[in-house]
């Protein structure tokens, strides 16, 4: 069912950049002028998210991670403008562990970032960005643990808000399409709870909270395809 909804999607994002490339032109007649029109809007997409998710060779710490972002939506009229990313995943899976004893996991994932960027050209085909980014991260796993005595689950629920700096380098393949890669640094801030519950022994019952800072490198090993629509 993931390896699905992983196909689907990446299916459905590369239809669009498709129909976007053929849809966009550079020009539009009126009369005897030409109008050129200034491309200022970029779709792109993390290749290296989708090759992490079906070949299964990420590397991530707790601090250090490639970019969860999966797609980005930029407003770039010249050297200002502004970006907004999304991405996420989704798991589920059921361990039979013995004739008795079944666990049911659920993770899910959602990561939205917003900010200002920055961009210079600094050779024919190569281009340095910098800005700033609010980023947030949303997410729900629950763990369910079926036995013969009882039925426990125990849910996972946190959701952070951070900002902070980030910088990259561009390069274009020719004037609609290109690859980037960057780097950012973020500082978050954490609320998270915890809660297990049983069917049989409610009083067990239990639920805590908590808060905390953290700190986040994406390191640039995410390479990303735009196309200037």
């Amino acid at each position: 069912m993931q390896m699905q909804i992983k196909r689907t999607l990446l299916t459905i994002i590369l239809a669009a950049t498709v129909l976007g490339t053929f849809a966009a032109t550079d020009s539009t007649e009126v009369g005897k002028k030409v109008i050129v029109k200034n491309h200022a809007h970029y779709l792109s997409i993390n290749g290296t998210f989708f090759l992490q998710q079906f070949f299964n060779f990420a590397t991530s710490t707790a601090i250090i991670t490639p970019s969860p972002y999966i797609v980005e939506y930029k407003y770039l009229p010249k050297h200002h403008g502004f970006r907004f990313d999304a991405g996420g995943s989704f798991s589920q899976k059921k361990s039979f562990l013995d004739s008795s004893q079944v666990q049911i996991t659920n993770s899910t994932t959602f990561n939205l970032r917003a900010g200002y960027v920055y961009q210079h050209k600094i050779a024919k085909h190569w281009s340095f960005f910098g800005g700033a980014d609010v980023v947030s991260t949303i997410t729900t796993s629950f763990l369910r643990d079926n036995t013969v005595e009882d039925v426990v689950t125990t849910t996972n629920k946190s959701t952070s808000i951070g900002f902070g700096p980030s910088l990259g380098i561009q390069f274009a393949i020719n004037d609609r399409v290109g690859l980037f890669t960057e780097t950012a640094f973020y500082y978050q801030y954490v609320f998270a709870s915890q809660g297990v519950t049983s069917v049989n022994f409610p009083d067990s019952n239990s639920s805590t909270r908590s808060q905390e800072n953290d700190l986040k490198f994406i390191i640039p090993t995410s390479l990303f395809f735009y196309i200037r629509l």
